[in-house]
């Protein structure tokens, strides 16, 4: 019985933010430009409302150019992404892009071209689907492979007393087939631990320069708690997270809706992304930085077009600009060219 009610508040846990459409406040075809009057200044002290710092960036903002509609997500009765929730482009398969689906789904990624093709879906041997919330793509165990991590970690009512990320190496997408169906061996079990709680999340970030973890969380107030796993990250035993840094969305300089709902670190780990449902900033990362360290400084805000839902942000894997994808079916697969 235990585990039925428990099992019971889960689902409830993760659907509780199912179907919600968010109204960005802005004209049907506007977007925001990282330049422009967006209500935030660089130099601006943010404060210790804003978790941050508030000093100038390393460098100087980046420029990407407004958004650009590559494709929408595909329309299928078997299989169907009407939830993406996270986004990451393959390293090992050129062209392709890894999206999930939202809680409701079975433990399965799909490879999906930014023209809105997919080419396969992968089911995760082993694993579970509580609340798959983002996908990163980055190192692990062996040297010279890239690995998926698909981050079951939402927890909407903030109940779960551990979460789980999927750590898998990428396979090979063949492009010239039509969605094949396969199961993915070879998936460990990463399961996390809060130091000081359960938290929801919705953001998984992997450092391509040492692998370590971190997990942003969500809340409805705009306090974000970043959280660090240390690499190495040992499967079938439990990592209790670091606390490492705390930011605060929907108040400046940090503005806009207060949810965090996806992010990335770029290719080469220079730079990092968070989105929330309304906005996306950014902040570069020194050679020899830590994640933490950069997350002090004032933020750059990006681009980000209004979406009905967007939870996704993964960028390039030439590091030439980012996608973002909105929950929904059929939804526009939305790319900014770096300037």
């Amino acid at each position: 019985m235990k585990r039925l009610l428990l099992g019971l508040a889960l689902a409830l846990a993760c659907g509780g933010d199912d179907d919600v459409e968010v109204d960005a406040g802005w004209p049907e075809d506007a977007a925001v430009d990282a330049g422009s009057d967006a209500g935030f200044d660089a130099g601006v002290d943010g404060g210790s409302d804003a978790g941050v710092d508030g000093g100038p960036p390393l460098l100087a903002c980046p420029s990407f150019a407004e958004a650009v509609q590559t494709g929408q997500t595909p329309v299928e009765a078997t299989d169907a992404l009407r939830e993406i929730s996270g986004v990451a482009a393959s390293r090992r398969n050129r062209g392709v892009l890894w999206v999930h689906n939202d809680s409701g789904d079975r433990p399965r990624v799909s490879a999906i071209t930014p023209a809105g093709v997919r080419a396969a879906v992968f089911e995760l041997e082993g694993a579970d689907a509580v609340d798959w919330e983002d996908v990163a793509v980055g190192p692990g165990p062996t040297e010279g492979t890239s690995y998926l991590y698909l981050a079951d970690v939402g927890d909407n009512l903030m109940l779960r007393p551990t979460v789980q990320v999927y750590r898998v190496p990428e396979p090979e997408v063949d492009s010239s087939t039509t969605a094949p169906r396969t199961t993915l061996s070879g998936v460990e079990r990463l399961e996390l631990d809060y130091p000081d709680g359960a938290h929801n999340c919705e953001t998984v970030l992997v450092d391509p320069r040492n692998g370590d973890l971190y997990l942003v969380t969500k809340s409805a107030d705009g306090v974000s708690p970043v959280f660090r796993a240390a690499a190495p990250l040992a499967a079938g035993s439990t990592i209790v997270l670091e606390r490492v840094a705390e930011l605060t969305f929907g108040t400046a300089p940090l503005i806009g809706n207060p949810e965090t709902t996806g992010g990335d670190l770029t290719p080469t780990g220079d730079g990092l992304a968070i989105r929330s449902y309304t906005h996306a900033y950014f902040w570069w990362v020194g050679a020899s930085e830590s994640i933490a360290a950069a997350l002090l400084r004032a933020p750059c805000p990006i681009p980000l077009h209004p979406e009905r839902q967007g939870e996704a942000l993964g960028f390039a894997a030439e590091g030439d600009g980012y996608y973002t994808i909105s929950e929904g079916q059929p939804e526009p697969i939305w790319f900014y060219a770096r300037e």
